[in-house]
């Protein structure tokens, strides 16, 4: 391909060029105001802290992600670079390409390659907070780009797919779909020619051979292990209890239309069902139906239907997070642009040329101009949120700084289940007393803590008390099930009591209550913190508590009521 002509053709110039200056623009400022979440930097301290073997043949068991972003993370982790501009630079870098190879490459009309960039998830999503799926992306466009050669170069296909299964699991998944659709075709073309010495002395033999050995081996090496924390699930470790629901039924309905234009599909969509997301349901069946006919006319529905029904299955009956739906989201792209790569034909049930009259045109264009401002309007609103809010954790490093605390005792808040239906409304209603009273307690899992990771990045060394106990030097969480916190309990206790505490545990399951009597510990501040999703953020809060008898040494300290 002639990059100078593609960059500055009368198809492509100033205009793309312009654009790409604009998105690079916004995801870097953006990123300013970006505090790094729990999985950007649980990603950081694999890379700073893990043995090389482990990250490639056993942490995939328990993060389920193939390890090549943690690879890439290696040489800057350990080379004692700051994560704080390291992981945006190279987020923006795939970022980037990805989007320049949109602009300069994709047969899309100029209007929406100029547009489609600042939608929510290539732009916010996963331009802005810094994981693979800005890799994903790029994967993604550069298949969509070599499909109409996969016979005739196969590799130009195969290659992105390749760098699509080491991106995530869903882009395993997607890569699988894509390379089924294939063989499909290629299964007919050869029971038609009757030409099968040929296919296996071919590329595409060779090509499709590569692939599925890479596949394999990165799906054993992401199978979870017996003892992992699975989505948080302790009964059934690697069956989730959302699966087949009827709520993740309609969700599984409601997503073409959610992924773009709404914003029902969320955290608090998993717990109950929400007339929103029921309209969406019934506003998506329609529009899959004509994306169904439209790829069927062109002959590509294969390639688009069959990686998109196994990714939206697995999100119903495996694992889900919102920010999944931007996966369903490239797979639209690429599907949309593998079929405009050749002269587009209507099914038969739209005339040629549809005759409307003036009224009804202007109002299918203000429809039209509606819907396209719909994912730029979650970008915007989105990093409105970046920059009004903040994320908790990176205030805990601040009050630590602060204080100079780095040396004290410190312990952070674990996952613990209450035999309770909710469990954040123990938080609600606690006091700003430790301890406090809440529900019985179900089973710690002391292991379980995000916060940690949060907090150590910021530092050179673990400085918590109660984070890895028996191996200190990992500095990023294991996703193990411990089943004998006493053991981490035990070592907890020959350290003595806290002098600080980060969140609300459940501290007399440590101590016990007779080495807590006439010990109280009170709260001296207290962060909001915001999970930015579209047009929306989930608050929640944490406080941080110092033991009552060392209130004298820290006078600048005051006691929240």
């Amino acid at each position: 391909m002639n990059w100078k002509s593609a960059c500055f053709s009368r198809k492509t110039g100033k205009a793309e060029w312009i654009v790409l200056v604009c998105y690079m623009a916004v995801i870097s400022i953006i990123t300013c105001f970006h505090e790094f979440h729990f999985d950007e930097l649980q990603a950081w301290q694999i890379a700073k802290s893990a043995p090389l073997s482990d990250i490639l043949f056993a942490i995939p068991h328990y993060e389920g992600h193939p390890p090549l972003w943690h690879l890439l993370l290696v040489p800057f982790a350990r080379g004692g670079l700051d994560f704080q501009w390291v992981l945006p630079c190279i987020n923006i870098l795939f970022s980037a390409g990805a989007t320049a190879f949109l602009l300069f490459r994709s047969p899309f009309p100029k209007i929406v390659r100029c547009v489609l960039p600042f939608s929510y998830f290539l732009c916010y999503q996963y331009g802005v907070v810094s994981r693979p799926y800005s890799m994903m992306m790029l994967a993604f466009f550069l298949a969509a780009a070599g499909y109409k050669e996969r016979n005739t170069h196969p590799w130009r296909y195969i290659l992105p797919l390749c760098l699509l299964c080491l991106s995530t699991a869903y882009g395993i998944i997607a890569a699988g779909g894509m390379c089924i659709a294939w063989t499909a075709e290629i299964g007919a073309e050869l029971l038609k020619s009757r030409k099968f010495g040929a296919f296996f002395r071919s590329a595409r033999f060779l090509s499709l051979l590569t692939i599925l050995l890479l596949a394999l081996y990165l799906i054993w090496s992401i199978i979870p292990a017996e003892d992992v924390y699975f989505a948080g699930m302790l009964e059934a470790p690697t069956v989730l209890d959302h699966a087949a629901t009827p709520t993740y039924w309609l969700m599984w309905f409601a997503m073409p239309f959610d992924t773009w234009f709404g914003s029902q599909i969320n955290t608090d969509t998993l717990l109950e069902t929400k007339a929103g997301l029921i309209f969406e349901a019934v506003v998506s069946v329609p529009l899959m139906a004509w994306v169904c006919l439209f790829l069927k006319k062109n002959k590509c529905l294969l390639p688009f239907l069959i990686p998109y029904l196994l990714v939206s299955l697995f999100m119903v009956l495996r694992y889900f997070a919102p920010y999944h739906l931007g996966v369903i989201a490239l797979l639209f792209v690429s599907g949309a642009w593998i079929v405009m790569e050749t002269p587009m034909e209507l099914p038969q049930i739209f005339p040629k040329k549809p005759e409307y009259s003036p009224p009804i045109r202007k109002l299918l264009a203000v429809c039209a101009v509606c819907l396209c401002a719909v994912p730029e309007g979650y970008t915007i609103s989105a990093c409105i949120h970046e920059i009004q809010y903040e994320y908790a954790p990176v205030s805990y490093v601040n009050f630590i700084r602060e204080h100079h605390l780095e040396d004290r005792k410190i312990m952070v808040h674990w996952d613990i289940k209450y035999d309770v239906g909710d469990d954040s409304k123990v938080f609600t209603a606690a006091a700003h007393r430790l301890p406090m009273q809440h529900p019985p307690v179900k089973y710690h899992l002391p292991d379980i803590s995000g916060s940690a990771v949060d907090v150590i990045a910021y530092f050179d060394r673990n400085i918590l008390m109660n984070f890895n106990s028996t191996c200190p030097d990992d500095l990023y969480m294991h996703y193990r099930w411990n089943k004998t916190p006493e053991t981490d309990f035990a070592l907890w206790r020959e350290q003595g009591l806290p002098d600080f505490i980060i969140g609300c545990p459940v501290i007399e399951d440590v101590y016990g209550e007779a080495a807590l009597e006439g010990i109280r510990y009170v709260c001296v501040d207290e962060f909001e913190t915001h999970l930015i999703f579209k047009n929306g953020s989930r608050m929640g809060g944490n406080m941080i508590f110092i033991r009552e008898d060392l209130l004298d040494e820290y006078p600048e300290l005051t006691v929240i009521p």
